[in-house]
């Protein structure tokens, strides 16, 4: 069976034998202290090479590990070149490529700033030949959030409107496939707002991820039970509750941070648009 323990094994004795591999660390679950990996968790490993792009846009480096599934070539959400590897049996392992040359500039970056979540929750390194990783920080907890300004607030509230009815539209046409992909607009913003109003009101003493990780244990007491009626099934009906269910949640959240913050809430606007929704979705408009 392939195994996340085998797979770094033996590609730790790999770079170490490979003159162009400078330095490779692991980040994610699987190095982290604070809700480490369990028994599903991909395994992530961030590498520095002389001849980078040649291991991006190759895989035979990569089946000498172990059988290869597949292998998706593409790029992180900050644009650094990536390899999806999907191992026989099922387990994952994101490989990030990195020229060596960045290297000179790691100290600069660790000290120029807030530095990403992935990092600051955890690393473990596994090649350094340069001398450099020792600098990575201890695991620990990223900084609090910070708070919404007036702008970001209503740009979460814009959103989550404007989608509000473009998804209602899909659902009176009994275009469900449509829908869902339209409510993601919704949930996005709303997770958003799950986030803010968790902060606001433990004083901003929390910890709240990213893409909704964990969400049952920060979201705060009752809101995640409200969560779970969110979702819809692909039919007319439920897509009509579960619009009724968002559009509650999300107005009395961002109404609470808006008082917790001082921020303005437009209610006048707030009201218009969700009496338009429901006229949709409840059919007493014409599509």
């Amino acid at each position: 069976m392939v195994t996340a323990e085998g797979i770094e094994s033996a590609y730790t004795a790999w770079a170490q034998a490979n003159d162009d591999v400078r330095a490779a660390f692991v980040v994610g679950s699987r190095a982290r202290v604070d809700h480490p990996a369990d028994a599903w968790a991909d395994l992530d490993i961030i590498m520095f090479a002389r001849n980078a792009d040649r291991y991006h846009e190759t895989i035979d480096w990569i089946r000498a590990f172990a059988p290869v599934w597949i292998a998706l070539s593409g790029r992180t959400a900050g644009g650094d070149p990536e390899r999806l590897v999907l191992f026989q049996g099922g387990l994952q392992v994101d490989f990030v490529f990195h020229p060596d040359a960045h290297l000179a500039g790691l100290p600069q970056f660790l000290a120029s700033g807030p530095l990403p979540d992935d990092i600051v929750r955890g690393t473990r390194v596994l090649v350094d030949k340069e001398g450099v990783l020792t600098q990575l920080p201890p695991p620990g907890q990223p900084a609090t959030p910070q708070p919404p300004d007036p702008a970001a607030f209503r740009r979460a509230l814009d959103g989550f409107w404007f989608a509000a009815v473009y998804a209602a539209k899909q659902l009176r046409r009994g275009e469900l496939w449509p829908f869902q992909n339209a409510s993601s607009g919704m949930t996005g913003d709303l997770l958003q707002m799950v986030a803010w109003h968790a902060c606001a009101l433990s004083g901003g003493d929390c910890d709240t991820w990213h893409g909704g990780k964990f969400v049952a244990e920060w979201a705060g007491d009752g809101v995640y039970d409200d969560l779970q009626g969110v979702f819809a099934r692909l039919e007319v009906e439920d897509g009509r509750r579960a619009m009724h269910v968002r559009m509650a949640l999300f107005s009395r959240l961002a109404r609470e941070v808006a008082t917790q913050l001082g921020l303005p809430y437009p209610s006048e606007l707030e009201q218009q648009i969700t009496a338009t929704v429901n006229r949709i979705i409840d059919g007493q408009e014409q599509a």
